[in-house]
């Protein structure tokens, strides 16, 4: 657990090696290869939205909220935040994020922070070799292998240069 912000490892030889990763490959995936990591911290704005074009598997130890649109909701890279809803995860439920469903780094719901087992295609979220965020149509999203990201312009995201298509509010998971 980061102290503060968010620790996202895309792959973690310990996890993949556990039997239910050869059972997330097998059921979800359709035998297609994956990769098993984490994401651990004490994330609690939208800032960006990501979608795969394979399903995304998380699980949590603690509970977490995610950030969730439909991919209707996006309009050549663009959309607005009040589109954007939020999932309460319990603790020990495993959930499958669709492909092409937006969604991001998980929020935290207490001061402990959020674990978050993450399970995806294998190589996905690995470095491209160009990125392109003036191109046409979907291209211009496409941050990541497998990953198209459209980001608010107060993220930490935009200031890295990840193209920026979430108008509204940032939108922020107050503590009680």
């Amino acid at each position: 657990m980061p102290e503060a912000g968010n620790r996202y490892v895309a792959s973690l030889p310990e996890l993949e090696a556990l039997p239910l990763c050869g059972e997330l490959e097998a059921d979800v995936f359709g035998d297609m290869p994956v990769q098993a990591g984490f994401c651990n911290g004490h994330g609690f704005r939208l800032n960006a939205l990501e979608y795969h074009k394979s399903s995304e598997v998380n699980y949590s130890t603690r509970g977490l909220v995610l950030l969730l649109a439909l991919p209707s909701s996006l309009h050549d890279g663009c959309l607005d935040s009040r589109d954007v809803v939020g999932f309460y995860l319990p603790p020990q439920v495993l959930v499958e994020i669709h492909p092409l469903v937006l969604h991001f780094a998980p929020c935290r719901i207490s001061g402990e922070g959020f674990n978050c087992l993450v399970v995806l295609e294998k190589n996905t979220n690995t470095p491209l070799e160009h990125i392109d965020t003036g191109a046409p149509g979907e291209k211009k999203l496409l941050w990541m292998r497998n990953k198209w990201l459209t980001c608010h312009p107060d993220s930490p995201q935009a200031k890295n240069g990840a193209f920026t298509g979430i108008s509204g509010e940032n939108l922020t998971l107050q503590l009680p």
